[in-house]
């Protein structure tokens, strides 16, 4: 569960009152103060920046906000520990895969290490190839093969760099590393009206090449070798589209012989 950025200590209560009466008792609860404050595409990281700088937590804006969600982040975990008491919590501080210094900045805030249960990353690959103009023109060039290489030789080591960095800092702090989103990132960031049909057919075939499966069982292996835990793959099933190709499968009845990101995330799960 995710506590929304402006929520009040009344609404956390609630809702975590909710949950203890209705949650089946044998779950676990992981628990996380809002989705990515990290990021500046979204509300969430603006309200934080500006709570962190009005409460002097820093004079730079970025630390200020990696403070801000380290604090509330307490703040919520303490009214959910009120709630369930030991044992069925897990209290997430989720950082940014591509900025270690998140995970570091906040870990070592105070004493926001003895409040939390794990660190979350989420340790896409991919994500870069058309995040901007330049580089979505330089990738829509690249033929399939090449686009293949890519992620293969590029985007693969990059990924496993981020997971060994995040791996390193929650030893440090004794936390365990899990991934709260995770696979391929092959996504125009554009707005729709500024894409290129051809890369986003590029895309399209990519994920349905069965070398994406070769790449998905390597990208796997890293993250288990970097020590990395429980593994959230962003998503089983959903259609491509402009917006990403996020789905392991395309439609919930796909033969796994034609879903190569799907089968090979069951080869893993069943360890061959």
């Amino acid at each position: 569960f995710t506590m929304p950025q402006a929520a009040d200590d009344d609404y956390v209560r609630r809702f975590a009152q909710i949950v203890k009466k209705t949650l089946d008792p044998r779950r676990k609860v992981y628990i996380e103060y809002s989705n990515e404050v990290w990021n500046p595409l979204y509300p969430q990281n603006a309200y934080a920046t500006k709570r962190g700088l009005a409460l002097r937590l820093s004079k730079d804006p970025r630390e200020a906000q990696v403070r801000y969600q380290a604090k509330r982040s307490v703040e919520v975990f303490s009214i959910w520990k009120e709630v369930f008491g030991e044992g069925r919590l897990v209290r997430v501080f989720s950082a940014w895969s591509g900025e270690p210094e998140v995970a570091e900045i906040a870990l070592s805030f105070g004493d926001t290490r003895k409040h939390l249960d794990a660190l979350a990353t989420a340790p896409y690959f991919g994500y870069y190839l058309a995040e901007d103009d330049a580089a979505a023109a330089k990738t829509a060039k690249l033929s399939l093969d090449e686009l293949m290489r890519e992620l293969e030789t590029v985007a693969l080591p990059k990924a496993k760099a981020e997971m060994f960095a995040h791996a390193t800092i929650a030893r440090k702090h004794g936390l365990p590393l899990i991934a709260y989103e995770g696979g391929q990132h092959l996504v125009d960031f554009r707005p729709d009206e500024q894409h290129d049909l051809a890369l986003d057919a590029l895309f399209d075939a990519a994920n349905r090449d069965p070398r994406m499966g070769k790449l998905y069982s390597r990208y796997l292996q890293d993250w288990a070798e970097s020590g990395g835990g429980l593994f959230v793959h962003h998503l089983n099933c959903g259609a491509y589209s402009l917006h990403g190709r996020w789905g392991a499968l395309e439609y919930i009845s796909q033969p796994r012989s034609e879903a190569p990101k799907y089968d090979a995330l069951r080869r893993f799960i069943e360890g061959r």
